[in-house]
């Protein structure tokens, strides 16, 4: 009887001795870029960009979007969140070599449901209306005196409990060309 009481204690020692830990959930931001649909419909594709080319006092043609390629390194997680800035490079009209980067006038994030383990993921950021907030943000810095260079989107994926890795942020620039 009293071996009867053992054996099961036996056997879950066992299992634990020979089951491997938990590995921890480990992201890897590979690549940034942006995207660009100017043909109008639901059907249309984003097709990807290098600048943006605006005539002076001109909405944003188009939509614009981002492309996320990351990686996870570990075991399937639901609900990554990624996070994101948007943030303007203004430089007083007439003097294009005093520019700096602006605070970001665009924060928002994205929730990715289910990312399977070892897996390569590609998602797409900016989606909803985000033209207008440039087109508002380019508006008032004109408005201001002042003219935007470029545009940079930051990009980190929300550290989780457990995370080993350091947070690691991916940044992509797209150089605004004014046309005349």
């Amino acid at each position: 009887m009293r071996r009867q009481g053992l054996l099961p204690v036996l056997a879950v020692i066992a299992i634990a001795m020979t089951a491997r830990p938990a590995r921890a959930t480990t992201f890897e931001l590979e690549a940034l870029s942006w995207q660009a649909r100017t043909a109008p419909g639901a059907a249309a594709k984003s097709a990807p960009i290098q600048t943006l080319a605006l005539a002076k006092n001109e909405k944003v043609a188009g939509r614009l979007s981002a492309k996320l390629n990351f990686l996870n390194r570990g075991p399937a997680v639901e609900g990554v969140l990624i996070r994101y800035s948007l943030e303007g490079k203004i430089a007083p009209a007439g003097h294009p070599d005093q520019a700096a980067w602006a605070v970001p006038f665009l924060v928002d994030e994205k929730r990715v449901p289910k990312v399977n383990a070892n897996s390569h993921v590609e998602t797409t950021l900016l989606v909803g209306d985000p033209d207008a907030q440039i087109d508002i943000y380019l508006k008032n810095i004109a408005y201001d005196g002042y003219a935007v260079q470029a545009l940079r989107l930051r990009v980190m994926i929300s550290p989780r409990r457990g995370q080993e890795a350091p947070i690691q942020v991916l940044d992509s620039e797209l150089p605004i060309e004014v046309k005349p």
